[in-house]
């Protein structure tokens, strides 16, 4: 497929449609959430290839392709509306319950990236508190988490210090939003909490959802990982955890089939699907020589 320029103008926010099925019926919605100053396209495109819109559609042709997106930035000009995850949670929610009218069952497959995956991990609670589940959990069939802080970055500290010089500033037009660094703190009670919940669901579903971990290779920009590799693991015994030459930006970033990259993540995403499509059939030819999944 070639890349489309067309969609460099989707709105930042709210539930886009980056491809449909139009010869078959759709097996499932792959939902593709950025991470802290992201977007809904940018974060998944380099060179003008936007990987999901032009690569992943010729893998998975039943599946329809979705990309949420969330105002995620830190500092920006003008006023602004500063939200939190559980807000981001309860929009994704709201965005999929309006996308899903007429296939609220339809298997739903996660593709998060840092802050992405808590608000993933924040709409399960969400549509289903106190650990209970919800018809919204039982769609979700498997999670892509790619350098997801769940036990928080170590940079959250350094840039909320500057955030906070920036709001000095704020008399020339910036405005800032520390909530959504706040909850990238290493050990903030709703990082706590919502890690809890989410090893709750993970141990009362034992054959529920599967969960995939990709960890950062590289140091970003050669200084540190921004999120470190205790925090970008859920620490479970059968945890399948895999690290990835690239750093915490680009592990979301293929430019072709080829990146090893891509192998590493679209053939995941291939081999979810493809569990979908034969229940019955066990791991498929593409994951023969994985370790098992959670």
């Amino acid at each position: 497929m070639t890349p489309s320029i067309a969609v460099m103008n989707i709105s930042r926010t709210g539930l886009t449609a980056l491809y449909c099925p139009e010869r078959t019926e759709t097996l499932a919605d792959i939902v593709f959430v950025h991470g802290l100053q992201g977007h809904p396209l940018k974060t998944w495109t380099a060179n003008g290839v936007c990987w999901p819109k032009d690569l992943l559609p010729d893998d998975v042709p039943d599946c329809r392709i979705l990309t949420f997106g969330y105002d995620s930035i830190v500092t920006t000009w003008g006023t602004r509306n500063p939200g939190t995850v559980p807000q981001y949670a309860t929009d994704l929610l709201l965005a999929l319950a309006q996308a899903r009218v007429t296939c609220p069952n339809r298997p739903i497959i996660f593709v998060a990236h840092s802050m992405g995956g808590q608000v993933v991990k924040s709409a399960l609670r969400t549509a289903g508190p106190g650990g209970n589940a919800s018809g919204f959990e039982t769609s979700v069939r498997a999670l892509i988490f790619l350098g997801v802080p769940h036990r928080g970055s170590q940079l959250a500290a350094p840039a909320l210090w500057a955030v906070g010089l920036v709001e000095l500033a704020a008399i020339v037009g910036l405005s800032t939003n520390r909530k959504n660094l706040q909850a990238l703190q290493p050990g903030t009670q709703e990082q706590v909490e919502l890690s809890e919940d989410f090893h709750r669901r993970l141990d009362r579903l034992p054959g529920g959802f599967q969960v995939k971990t990709f960890q950062e290779g590289r140091k970003f920009l050669g200084l540190c990982k921004v999120v470190p590799d205790y925090s970008s693991c859920l620490g479970r015994p059968s945890e399948d955890a895999e690290v990835m030459d690239a750093d915490h930006r680009d592990m979301v970033r293929f430019t072709s089939k080829e990146d090893p990259g891509y192998h590493q993540v679209g053939g995941w995403i291939c081999a979810a699907v493809e569990r979908l499509r034969h229940p019955e059939a066990g791991p498929s030819c593409r994951e023969k020589d994985r370790p098992d999944e959670t």
